[in-house]
């Protein structure tokens, strides 16, 4: 499983252009940077300075591996050289800024008509594969990209947990504890961090003296997840079955009610 961050969300308004961008951790050291941009045909060449722009930034923040999904509606590039076929200023900055970036397009067919607008540029082209163009699924005059992305994603290492049993805990018994403590012992000077390590300690070490732990019966479950809601959702489950067999309005009214229990 990997996170996916929303890192910015860009409309230019002088420009006329947009840009959705969002980081993927497949791992605590890997990020990846994907974007996705739109520039209309009627937007000048202010916009790729913009672009050029991202792309600055996304090399001093050392990201490692960048995916752009973009239309950048400008089909005079022969993709074999990057080099614009017309002699025009928002060309040349165009693939410039690709060379410049290291970067590959990987789209090899023509997504409207006879032109090549709709483009993946990246700087991991090994890790794309089985790229195709999709028709009639949207009504649209652009072909839908499909591809596989090849992340290498690790699985998980089982954690160890314990949970603690909070309605077997002897809440007398910790208040009296926490109240024997005398915690200004506990604060270092000027050192933040080892305040805090201090305090936690010495909080945990009485909490776990007062309140008894058990372990997951599954490693991948939620610690929330205990017998009481596990019940819950179990009569939820029969009482939408019921609902949608019957359909009367008591057996949804009912259903609903244990929708908001749970």
């Amino acid at each position: 499983m990997c996170n996916t961050v929303p890192c910015v969300r860009r409309p230019n308004i002088e420009t006329s252009a947009e840009m959705v961008v969002y980081e993927i951790r497949p791992s605590s050291k890997k990020k990846i940077l994907m974007a996705v941009l739109y520039r209309p045909p009627s937007s000048d060449y202010l916009c790729l300075k913009e672009f050029t722009k991202f792309l600055d930034q996304d090399s001093k923040a050392k990201f490692d591996q960048l995916l752009i999904v973009s239309d950048f509606n400008l089909p005079n590039v022969d993709w074999t050289t990057v080099t614009a076929s017309i002699d025009c200023k928002m060309y040349t900055l165009f693939t410039k800024a690709i060379k410049d970036h290291f970067l590959w397009q990987v789209i090899d067919f023509p997504t409207r008509n006879d032109n090549f607008l709709d483009l993946l540029l990246t700087n991991i082209p090994e890790k794309i594969s089985n790229i195709k163009g999709i028709q009639d699924i949207l009504n649209s005059d652009h072909q839908l990209i499909e591809l596989s992305i090849d992340l290498r994603i690790k699985s998980r290492r089982h954690l160890q947990r314990r949970l603690y049993n909070f309605k077997k805990a002897d809440w007398n018994g910790l208040k009296y504890s926490l109240c024997l403590i005398i915690w200004d012992l506990y604060f270092e000077e000027n050192d933040i961090n080892a305040s805090l390590t201090n305090w936690s300690d010495t909080f945990f070490a009485a909490v776990d003296q007062h309140i008894p732990t058990s372990k997951p019966r599954n490693v991948n479950e939620h610690p929330w997840i205990d017998h009481e809601l596990l019940n819950l959702i179990k009569v939820k489950n029969k009482l939408r079955n019921m609902a949608i067999k019957h359909g009367s309005t008591l057996d949804h009214d009912r259903f609903r009610q244990a929708r908001r229990e749970v």
